[in-house]
């Protein structure tokens, strides 16, 4: 619990401060931030290849159709990915014309969940 507050000279108590409202503006400040770091993140690694808002590039929904796991999986293991025959990758990459790179990004699991946060904000 926060400490009273007492504002000018009125002498008005405020220990009914509500706790829940700080917390949720604390919570929401920190996603912020987040977002804003995957913002980062996507523009220095992803955007030559992936505009966000073009619904062409397989990323538009993205957070709809892979999970968080998924999601780290496929950006910083692709190969990985591709050597197992996962179905969805391989359909991607044949979707792309079977293209010879494959995302190994090497991305922390903060960072990934940066990217995932951004996308899932702002992805069409």
């Amino acid at each position: 619990m926060l400490p009273g507050i007492t504002l000018g000279s009125c002498g008005n108590n405020y220990d009914a401060v509500d706790q829940e409202a700080i917390a949720k503006t604390v919570a929401e400040a920190r996603q912020n931030e987040v977002i804003l770091r995957g913002e980062a993140l996507f523009h220095q690694n992803c955007r030559k290849c992936h505009q966000i808002f073009h619904t062409d590039n397989y990323l538009s929904r993205v957070t709809d159709r892979l999970d968080s796991n998924y999601f780290r999986l496929y950006l910083t293991r692709q190969d990985s990915l591709i050597a197992t025959k996962d179905e969805y990758v391989l359909r991607l990459k044949e979707g792309f014309g079977n293209l010879g790179n494959a995302h190994n990004f090497q991305f922390s699991d903060s960072e990934v969940k940066a990217i995932f946060a951004y996308l899932e904000k702002y992805s069409p």
